[in-house]
């Protein structure tokens, strides 16, 4: 309750003089319930235009009483100085919102920084040891979160696939001496193999059912006096005399049963000349193929010849010699004597 209006017209007053109030004003209520405006600052303040139209205005009131009336005082403030002044008051709300937003952006661009840099690392680590480029440093991450045990694990399987590319170029480097080794040593095998085929008059051929055509090496190809290195069966048999003919075209044409061998000495007919040839043929998986072998034995023939011309002049000798004829080998052995011999022991 209030004796007097003294310090509460000080208030009003004081209040008024604030440019964000438009006016201040005491209302009291009399004993008939009128009210009557005690007090108004300004002193030409609108207060019952402001009354009538509160919604132009925002209006805070605070009931009073005294020991004989009771009263409130009124504070006004127009809605278009309110805007402002709330305005005013959220300026700073709006910095500080808006320097939020900034160190907000740049402590994200700081923190993505901080992670993205080892994920940019350790993906560059992948892609080098994806390249094959084992040499490529990896720390070793002291953080333990997910990145740390990533790097962690692409520097062991660096290690791994190290070792294992260092192990991968000593066996290709013993493999390829290996095989340089034997490529030479295969490499000499068919000189050697070439040069007892010329040495031994050897050759071979094969025979393909299907397209009837003789394919010959080298040496075969100089035993039949073909120049090439493919001919004809027809041409292949047509050197054959004709008692050789039957005997070839059959195991050419059937084949050589398994496990079995076709060897024969035929004739050739080669020019105006006969040549002797040993021709063996034999069995392969493949039933259109027919592997052969043939050598030239024309000296060996000559050479048979020879010795059993020898041989009969020399049996001749023996049985006509008037004159004991006695053979006795190195350890005292008897192995031969004439007919002469024999009547005289």
């Amino acid at each position: 309750e209030l004796e007097d209006f003294s310090g509460l017209n000080r208030s009003i007053e004081y209040i008024a003089k604030e440019e964000k109030f438009t006016f201040a004003a005491i209302i009291v209520e009399n004993s008939e319930h009128e009210s009557e405006i005690l007090a108004r600052y300004p002193e030409n303040a609108e207060v019952e235009n402001a009354l009538q139209h509160e919604f132009d205005y925002l209006i805070g009131e605070q009931d009073f009483t005294t020991s004989d009336f009771r009263g409130k005082v009124i504070v006004a403030m127009a809605k278009s100085a309110s805007t402002q002044t709330i305005a005013e008051l959220n300026r700073p709300i709006y910095y500080l919102l808006l320097g939020s937003f900034i160190a907000t952006i740049l402590l994200s661009l700081v923190f993505a920084k901080r992670i993205a840099r080892p994920i940019t690392e350790v993906t560059s680590s992948a892609q080098a040891l994806q390249r094959g480029d084992y040499q490529i440093e990896i720390p070793i991450a002291e953080e333990e979160d997910e990145i740390g045990s990533l790097q962690n694990a692409l520097r062991f399987l660096r290690d791994n696939l190290h070792q294992r590319q260092m192990e991968n170029d000593h066996l290709t480097a013993n493999l390829e001496s290996i095989v340089t080794q034997r490529t030479a040593e295969l490499s000499q095998t068919l000189v050697d193999l070439n040069r007892v085929q010329d040495v031994a008059r050897l050759g071979n051929f094969i025979f393909f059912r299907d397209q009837q055509l003789f394919e010959l090496s080298p040496v075969a190809q100089q035993i039949t006096n073909q120049g090439q290195e493919q001919i004809s069966y027809e041409d292949f048999i047509a050197l054959l005399n004709r008692g050789d003919e039957e005997i070839l075209k059959t195991c050419l044409t059937q084949g050589c049963p398994e496990g079995q061998t076709f060897k024969r000495d035929l004739q050739l007919r080669i020019g105006n000349q006969t040549t002797w040839v040993s021709i063996t043929l034999e069995h392969h998986n493949d039933s259109n193929i027919v592997p052969g072998i043939i050598q030239d034995i024309n000296e060996r023939k000559y050479s048979e010849d020879a010795l059993r011309t020898s041989e009969t002049r020399k049996a001749g000798i023996l049985q006509s010699a008037l004159d004991c004829i006695i053979t006795i080998d190195d350890a005292g052995h008897i192995i031969e004597w004439n007919p002469a011999a024999e009547t005289t022991f």
